[in-house]
């Protein structure tokens, strides 16, 4: 991997632009700086290096939202995690060997929020926030190791438990830190792959991540709580959008 200066300065850009983004809406920002890096990086790579500096992205947002941070939700979210994780893994050592599947997934994705955000009649019905915690555990361990993120279907689940604005950041950002740790051991797999130029854009990349974290803390307490709501969903259809068009249908007819 040969990076030249304008597409290190467009990652530099792209990570503190994303992480703002997850600061100040919560969520949208970690998978479309995954979206950013596919294009620059080697897919096989991408998740790893993706997860450590998101990582870094989760922890900061964490600090500066830590005394909102609901620690009994990710507990629960916790109970399902570990053992969807463990099936993620195993699920992403085939999609590196079996690339065709990933846009067909990706579509699938992109559907099922699609459906979410229109209110259809199997809408998320439950309000019970220990389910939806369970459920969002569940599904965020194999798309996080599959997809890279997964926020087009933790995201629903986490709206819908109705968490105040600076609740839901902090609650969402901790349950990435978990996300991301899980994603280290992927590095044993590809380890041989790894060069000091990797290690320096995840340097540079983490200090985007951090000051976009920092910009968005400045300016989510000048924003209501309807306009957050708004804001989220606006990001999650351009999310699903991505995920059907770009992602599914352009990958598959035009590669």
């Amino acid at each position: 991997m040969e990076l030249g200066l304008f597409q290190l300065a467009f990652l530099f850009a792209a990570a503190i632009g994303t992480s703002f983004i997850n600061a100040v809406a919560a969520v949208g920002g970690g998978m479309t700086l995954f979206a950013i890096m596919v294009s620059v990086l080697d897919y096989a790579l991408v998740i790893p290096i993706h997860g450590i500096v998101q990582l870094w992205s989760s922890s900061s947002r964490v600090w500066f939202f830590r005394q909102h941070v609901n620690f009994r939700m990710i507990g629960i979210f916790l109970i399902t995690y570990v053992p969807s994780c463990a099936l993620g893994m195993y699920f992403w050592t085939l999609i590196i060997e079996y690339k065709g599947v990933q846009p067909y997934l990706k579509m699938m994705l992109g559907a099922y929020l699609v459906l979410v955000l229109g209110n259809w009649s199997f809408n998320i019905q439950t309000t019970d926030r220990k389910v939806l915690m369970l459920w969002a555990g569940a599904w965020s361990g194999i798309l996080s190791l599959t997809v890279g993120s997964p926020a087009a279907v933790q995201a629903p689940l986490f709206i819908k438990a109705n968490f105040y604005k600076e609740e839901f950041v902090g609650t969402w950002a901790l349950s990435g830190i978990v996300i991301q740790m899980s994603k280290l051991p992927l590095f044993y797999f590809i380890w041989q792959a790894i060069t000091m130029e990797h290690f320096w854009l995840v340097v540079l990349l983490a200090v985007g991540v951090v000051l976009g974290a920092y910009l968005g803390k400045m300016t989510i307490g000048r924003i209501s709580e309807s306009l957050f709501r708004r804001i989220m969903k606006f990001i999650l259809l351009i999310l699903a959008s991505k995920l059907i068009l770009w992602d599914g249908f352009r990958a598959i007819l035009f590669t």
